[in-house]
């Protein structure tokens, strides 16, 4: 499970670095809208996973400490470390990873909502965004509650700076569960799998990749025509 939870943390941080690039300078707001409800998104989702992963690692906690923790390099003991202290910030506190995944992740409170649309201005422009296809209809209103709802979270005034809060400790923390992980897949392979560990050099491939620069994932495209039934 530990594995599986250092692939998806892979991918959802590619998807945001992805989408953040997506745009170009120039782009017009509704692309720079559209794209900023896809990354908050899959913030979230990243949010949500890191608190079901730091579960699965807590569950395991005194075998981890007792059975792998001093066979683990150095940086993995200090990812774990790092894991502990964030997670676990003391009695009353919690980190902002996690108040996200309780407020906003998967439901919204009725509470935070409310403040949130307390707190936008009488005449700000919310702007839903209606298209003849529903693929390319953006309902952007709740994407402003979610961004007002970070900003209390995070307890900044700026949209945009409590999504560079957010985005630095899911990199921080990511970078955590990976060393941490990684050092425990060693570990666990040393003890059980050293033989398979001795070949993996023989195993290498190696095969073309796209550029991270000429990847693209915006919310608004043109849709796919669909296919007549056969």
């Amino acid at each position: 499970m530990s594995t599986g939870l250092a692939n998806e943390l892979q991918m959802l941080n590619k998807m945001v670095a992805v989408i953040i690039d997506s745009a170009p300078p120039n782009a017009p707001r509704i692309v720079n809208q559209g794209n900023s409800a896809y990354a908050m998104l899959v913030m979230r989702m990243l949010a949500g996973r890191m608190c079901e992963g730091w579960k699965v690692l807590s569950g395991f906690s005194k075998k981890l400490k007792a059975d792998y923790e001093p066979h683990m390099s150095e940086d993995g003991r200090v990812a774990l470390r790092n894991l502990r202290a964030y997670f676990n910030p003391g009695k009353g506190k919690q980190s902002l990873i996690t108040d996200v995944r309780n407020n906003v992740a998967f439901h919204s409170l009725r509470e935070i909502v409310a403040a949130a649309y307390d707190a936008l201005p009488p005449m700000d422009d919310l702007g839903d965004y209606l298209h003849r296809h529903i693929g390319n209809t953006l309902y952007y209103t709740t994407e402003i509650l979610q961004y007002e709802a970070l900003k209390q979270l995070a307890g900044v005034g700026d949209g945009a700076e409590a999504l560079r809060l957010m985005q630095r400790d899911a990199h921080a923390q990511t970078n955590n569960f990976n060393t941490a992980i990684y050092s425990f897949v060693v570990a666990f392979c040393e003890r059980y799998l050293k033989g398979a560990l001795a070949t993996l050099p023989d195993e290498t491939e190696t095969f073309e990749v796209r550029s991270f620069d000429d990847m693209r994932l915006s919310f608004f495209s043109e849709l796919p025509t669909p296919q007549a039934a056969s």
